[in-house]
């Protein structure tokens, strides 16, 4: 019977025994799926710290452009203003302009009028010097 003991004892330490070797090999197996996760967050990591990195380059050339857009709006907020100004002196000087052309304009007709009206008058003065004459004539051969 204590043969029979020892065997039981046996055979219940091989059952634990085999038990036990398939949990290590299950922890082994754990450990290796561990392993290969914790290298795959640690080049998880390193893709994080490369995007980082793209990132802060690109936020950086982002702020660079519009820095850039900003300055050239202010430029051309400046070329507008400088424009507006030209316009309006051009306005002005438009305005002066038509105004001494408007006067050049009269000056002209009064000029151009001027022989019109001279030989307009000489005319008279010739038909009033021979209406003078005929009455004169005829005043003088009536006496």
């Amino acid at each position: 019977m204590q043969d029979n003991n020892i065997e039981q004892i046996i055979n219940q330490h091989t059952s634990e025994i085999s038990q036990i070797h398939e949990s290590v090999k299950i922890a082994h197996k754990r450990i290796g799926e561990l392993g290969e996760l914790t290298a795959g967050i640690h080049k998880l990591a390193e893709n994080i710290a490369g995007i980082s990195s793209e990132i802060r380059l690109l936020t950086k050339r982002v702020d660079e452009n519009i820095d850039r857009i900003e300055q050239g709006q202010k430029e051309q907020g400046e070329r507008l203003q400088s424009i507006e100004k030209t316009l309006s002196v051009m306005a002005r000087n438009e305005q002066s302009t038509e105004k001494t052309f408007e006067d050049h304009e009269k000056r002209l007709d009064e000029i151009e009028k001027e022989p019109a009206t001279k030989w307009k008058n000489l005319a008279w003065l010739i038909i009033a010097g021979v209406v003078t004459a005929l009455v004169a004539y005829l005043m003088a051969r009536l006496i």
